[in-house]
């Protein structure tokens, strides 16, 4: 059976994300409920690997990942060898969907392994995608489709800014430096999407939720107010 997951996948990550569709149509198909986010390593994106894979799982009935297996992708420049690079984005894929957790396969009242294809977008694709749907939605909405303008780091430009909390995980080893969120931020200032694209792990959460909490002046553009991404960043001092 092939599957396209939905959106919320990778929702919470930041720049450069995995990425699915929907799912086909069953008696109550695989579903994803929960996953963590997906970024695209720094030195991936600078070689410009990019594009969709291919994944083939098996969901157990307990909707566990027991395997996956990449079939094909991602794409890269024409000309240049980048066996280290694919390796390290492939192995990254595969940990993220093999970290998901599944609603199984129901057939008959009764839960059954299932095998899945999975398509994950990455790098420009996933971008790509975030826009084709935001679009299509306005569209069945009877809306303009939304414009979006890139604005940098956006701290200074706040209404309002939470500070992140200190995570408790992170007093032990004492834990610190900068975390770069990236959020898109809708017509009204409210931010509607967060996600970290750098900094310690243990510190993306708390700065991704006072992201979401930050609320920004409305921008206008030819006297039309537009959605705006950027990136609030947050320095953790242990």
């Amino acid at each position: 059976m092939r599957i396209n997951l939905p959106l919320a996948f990778t929702m919470a990550a930041a720049s450069v994300c995995g990425v699915f569709g929907q799912a086909p149509a069953a008696d109550a198909p695989a579903k994803v409920i929960s996953s963590i986010p997906f970024v695209l390593s720094k030195e991936a994106e600078a070689v410009g690997i990019d594009g969709t894979l291919s994944v083939d799982i098996t969901v157990d009935k307990s909707g566990a990942v027991k395997k996956a297996d990449i079939v094909a992708g991602p794409a890269w420049p024409c000309g240049t060898e980048l066996k280290k690079e694919l390796e390290d984005v492939r192995r990254a894929v595969k940990e993220n969907v093999m970290a998901a957790k599944f609603s199984p396969t129901i057939k008959g009242g009764k839960a059954e392994s299932t095998d899945l294809q999975l398509k994950f977008k990455i790098g420009e694709a996933y971008q790509n995608e975030l826009r084709k749907r935001e679009r299509e939605e306005a569209l069945r909405n009877g809306t303009a489709p939304p414009v979006f303008v890139k604005a940098g780091v956006v701290n200074g430009k706040a209404l309002s800014l939470p500070k992140p909390g200190y995570p408790s995980a992170a007093r032990p080893n004492r834990i610190g430096g900068t975390v770069s969120v990236e959020v898109h931020i809708d017509e009204k200032g409210n931010v509607v999407r967060a996600g970290a694209i750098s900094g310690h792990p243990v510190l993306q959460d708390a700065s991704r939720v006072a992201a979401c909490g930050a609320k920004f002046s409305p921008t206008k553009l030819d006297g039309n107010f537009v959605r705006v991404s950027g990136v609030v960043t947050y320095n953790f001092v242990p």
